[in-house]
């Protein structure tokens, strides 16, 4: 696989976006980080997921109640995810890097791993988005085509129709395999220098 160069002559086009986007902050006067309505987004969600955890272990409940419950549990872990995990590993949760990464480590209570995240998310994503062959975000087997380089078949004109239930099954395999294919990247893309402790987020403003 060839390594992926970008050129980065002409940077007009990320230099008007840049300027939008700060004028959009300046002119609202809205904050880079999270305000209350996230902050009142993790305090309702993450005591949330614990109460429905301990009442699964503990509580007496029918058959049917329990899948409910389950799949309530499930909807919270991913808004937890989404709302909480992302923007904190991102660095934009809170203005404090310790509350960042105490917050980022939800995505250990899920499950995962938060430093992992930061390389093949902040790092590999963003940097080789949509990219095919680096960017596992659209690498989701050969019954999902995301970019045009991957190969057709007839049944993709119905993955609208299955590429929930293929993308929910998917994460069973990255799961299992994303620890070693995050540092067989981290070998092709050069990163070994890496403090372990102290994942490095790539700054495009400064590429």
């Amino acid at each position: 696989m060839p390594k992926v160069i970008f050129n980065n002559s002409n940077r007009s086009f990320f230099q008007s976006v840049k300027l939008s986007v700060d004028a959009y902050f300046s002119s609202r006067q809205l904050k880079r980080t999270g305000n209350w309505k996230l902050y009142a987004k993790a305090l309702i969600l993450i005591p949330s997921a614990i109460a429905i955890y301990v009442y699964l272990l503990f509580g007496n409940y029918i058959g049917i109640m329990g899948m409910l419950l389950s799949a309530l549990f499930g909807l919270t872990l991913v808004c937890i995810a989404f709302n909480v995990m992302h923007d904190a590993c991102h660095g934009s949760y809170s203005e404090k890097k310790w509350i960042n990464d105490l917050m980022g480590f939800s995505m250990n209570a899920l499950g995962s791993n938060a430093f992992i995240w930061k390389i093949k998310h902040n790092i590999v994503h963003h940097t080789y988005t949509n990219i095919d062959g680096i960017d596992d975000d659209i690498s989701n087997g050969p019954l999902l085509r995301q970019c045009v380089t991957q190969k057709w078949m007839p049944l993709h004109r119905f993955q609208f129709l299955y590429m929930f239930v293929e993308i929910t099954l998917i994460q069973l395999h990255i799961y299992m395999s994303g620890l070693l294919q995050a540092f067989y990247l981290l070998e092709y893309l050069h990163l070994r220098s890496l403090p372990q402790n102290s994942p490095k987020i790539i700054n495009l403003e400064s590429e």
